[in-house]
């Protein structure tokens, strides 16, 4: 062959964005398969291919978040952060777990679960389901960062209360609402919570046998 190479010039673009596609594919594929080296360094190249794309950035960022060096991920998951804002709810929620500043990471958290929002009020069901999860993480996060819990037991409450509502069969909720109650010295509270959630948890898991993946259509 030898002949690819020559199509990067003037009227190359479409040639780029396939090949940039093919790259992102093969790399997740790879990945899917736990050939993580491979996977990892096509998509790296895919990134070098076209600096500017979000979905190569966002792609990278999220394996090697999986995969990779937490510092390594950090930089890709916040370029990837930068190229596309407001779209992308992963990336923000693994920044979340991975950045040390308490506060960047809730800043993080935060911005996911507006993606997240702004999905589920756009008919997307899913998002209702991963809600839960981001409101959940969001108020260990505050109650992480905060030097006094009650300055943030309102928010917190509000966000335990919408994760409830997002999704009532978890018992996800009570447990975090279990460990603010504790932290806020309110200990009856705090156990009646914990009773709940493992009253929740036992009935989901008897009489509740679905399986949320199994729902996934794509």
């Amino acid at each position: 062959g030898g002949g690819g190479g020559s199509g990067g010039g003037g009227g190359g673009g479409s040639n780029k964005a396939s090949s940039l596609a093919n790259l992102i594919d093969r790399g997740n594929e790879h990945l899917a398969f736990e050939r993580i080296d491979e996977g990892l360094a096509d998509l790296k190249r895919a990134c070098d291919l076209v600096p500017l794309s979000a979905d190569a950035a966002e792609s990278y960022g999220l394996a090697l978040a999986e995969f990779g060096e937490p510092r390594v991920a950090i930089a890709a998951l916040k370029r990837a952060a930068q190229l596309q804002p407001n779209e992308g709810y992963e990336k923000f929620m693994y920044l979340g777990q991975l950045l040390d500043d308490g506060v960047a990471a809730a800043t993080c958290t935060r911005q996911g679960l507006a993606i997240i929002e702004f999905q589920a009020a756009h008919g997307d069901e899913e998002a209702e389901e991963r809600m839960c999860g981001a409101c959940c993480a969001l108020v260990e996060q505050l109650m992480a960062t905060a030097d006094d819990v009650e300055e943030v037991a309102d928010e917190c409450d509000a966000l335990l209360k919408r994760a409830a509502e997002a999704d009532p069969n978890s018992a996800e909720p009570l447990q975090v609402m279990a460990s603010l109650r504790n932290e806020q010295g309110r200990k009856e509270e705090a156990l009646e919570a914990l009773r709940q959630s493992i009253a929740q948890w036992r009935s989901r898991r008897g009489g509740r046998q679905v399986d949320p993946d199994e729902e996934e259509e794509e």
